[in-house]
């Protein structure tokens, strides 16, 4: 799958620079990714560099924000003042398997640590199933399911055991 991030930014004229007079609204760099977990976004370059050496520049750049790895960047070169608008990735955010997350026990339900900044106690999902339950030391089932099984254990002892 071919993706793409945008970057949208505005360019707005300075005046006294070569830039005077032409302020563009809305401008785009667009950035090939991998996957629809990518972000962009615009960070300061200093200033010093380009045509206008006083006027800040920035970097334009997608990033992966689960890794900190960082394609596609570039860097401005230009009169303007320069302002971060939006970004979008043409492709969808891939769900995450949240079952190999670090989980806790939390009421007898095996909580994601990120839902309430917990330690995590448990390295998996699965993990904190065979430790976590009320009255159960195991992954619990639900009260419908145990009803069943009760009725099914009913209905082999009237027939055994008559």
């Amino acid at each position: 799958m071919s993706c793409t991030v945008t970057v949208y930014y505005s360019a707005t004229a300075i005046p006294g620079t070569p830039s005077a007079g032409q302020t563009y609204p809305t401008q785009s760099y667009s950035i090939n990714v991998p996957d629809g977990n990518w972000i962009g976004e615009m960070v300061s370059a200093g200033n010093g560099f380009g045509p206008c050496p006083g006027v800040a520049q920035f970097w334009v750049q997608a990033r992966d924000p689960s890794t900190g790895e960082i394609l596609g960047a570039a860097n401005t070169n230009t009169c303007a003042d320069v302002a971060f608008l939006y970004y979008t990735n043409s492709c969808p955010p891939s769900q995450p398997d949240n079952s190999q997350l670090p989980h806790d026990c939390i009421n007898g339900a095996c909580i994601k640590k990120s839902t309430y900044n917990t330690p995590g106690i448990y390295k998996s999902l699965s993990e904190c199933e065979i430790a976590c339950g009320t009255g159960c030391s195991g992954k619990c089932i639900s009260n419908s399911d145990w009803a069943e099984i009760e009725g099914l254990s009913n209905q082999l002892k009237n027939r055994n055991c008559g």
